[in-house]
């Protein structure tokens, strides 16, 4: 097969589209990539009219995608992230195109926004040959409004390398770990606030918060207003590993995700997931959830998690998270749609 993936962006080829190019390569696809900038780590193009957000450029999308995709002789087209799925869709109608979402753009909330993208994707259902999903509600939105089209549910989106993230033993102590960026949808404000019940719980409870964002001063503040500056420890944007190795549990407070990459890389390392129940968390194996914004039920449950973690150690094949699965479901689901054997 010529398959082409389409993104916003070059960045997205080189975050979660690397591993998977090559096996489909190995498998004897070819692969080309567009976006609206190079990628670093992959052959890329940079087409005209692609963007983030909707935009006046916009405009010049429809003729650059289909002499790309003439240029290409293209068999299907992927295409990822909000903008440039529109733009492909509409922009083609004689061959294939699989929308892989990431996590459709829009959270449980009836924001204007929402709305917006909702309208939009009702509308493109029709010009839509497949989906590929990574979380239940997404899933479920589709079973009620995506009629007839194929679906690919991803159970563990677009997987991880296991060598980087192996199996880890149970450690001593009672650390948790949170990791993302210091930002409004990540609620790290809301982490602070259940290591303030959870240290009434624990006193031995310590927090490692990994990342960094415009919040981070507020953080700082409310670590000190609450007196926890020894029971929690922000080390920057660094590699999750040896926190991950040191610590009981993964913590996470967002309002919304597609699918949490660092989610993943807890289950892979054997680590519970504490958290909301919010999209992208809910039916993912070896989380523990409570009502969304309970600060006082998460820290019940991850005082719970600390206590006994091997009753909540998941229980998941790991071959299931590896981009190996992964490549390998999407490259059998394109196929079927092309009816071409693999």
């Amino acid at each position: 097969m010529k398959i082409g993936i389409v993104a916003n962006i070059g960045a997205h080829f080189d975050a979660f589209w690397v591993e998977i190019v090559g096996r489909f390569q190995e498998w004897g696809h070819e692969v080309f990539l567009a976006a609206s900038d190079p990628a670093e780590s992959v052959p890329s193009d940079a087409l005209a009219g692609i963007t983030r957000r909707p935009s006046i450029t916009n405009l010049k999308a429809p003729g650059s995608i289909r002499g790309w995709a003439r240029k290409h002789d293209l068999d299907a087209i992927i295409t990822n992230t909000a903008t440039p799925s529109v733009l492909v869709r509409l922009s083609m109608h004689d061959i294939p195109v699989v929308y892989f979402a990431h996590g459709f753009h829009w959270s449980n909330q009836h924001s204007a926004a929402g709305l917006f993208w909702k309208g939009i994707e009702k509308l493109l259902v029709r010009r839509t040959s497949g989906y590929i999903t990574i979380n239940d509600e997404d899933q479920e939105w589709l079973r009620k409004h995506g009629g007839s089209v194929p679906t690919l549910r991803l159970r563990f989106g677009v997987g991880l390398d296991l060598e980087q993230f192996p199996l880890l033993p149970c450690p001593p102590g009672f650390n948790l770990v949170w990791i993302g960026e210091l930002t409004e949808r990540k609620r790290p404000l809301e982490a602070v606030e259940a290591m303030k019940h959870l240290v009434n719980l624990n006193p031995k409870a310590h927090l490692f918060m990994l990342g960094r964002g415009p919040l981070r001063s507020a953080v700082l503040e409310l670590i000190r207003e609450y007196g926890l500056e020894r029971s929690i420890t922000l080390p920057g944007r660094v590699p999750p590993i040896s926190y991950l190795a040191q610590s009981r549990a993964l913590i996470h407070t967002a309002s919304w995700e597609g699918l949490p990459r660092v989610a993943l890389e807890a289950l892979a390392c054997g680590r519970p997931i504490i958290g909301y129940s919010i999209k992208g968390l809910n039916g993912l194996p070896g989380a523990a959830l409570v009502s969304d914004g309970d600060t006082l039920a998460l820290a019940g449950i991850a005082s719970a998690v600390l206590d006994a973690p091997d009753s909540f150690r998941p229980q998941i094949a790991r071959d299931e998270l590896s981009w190996e699965n992964t490549a390998s479901l999407i490259s059998g689901f394109v196929s079927d749609l092309l009816r071409v054997p693999d």
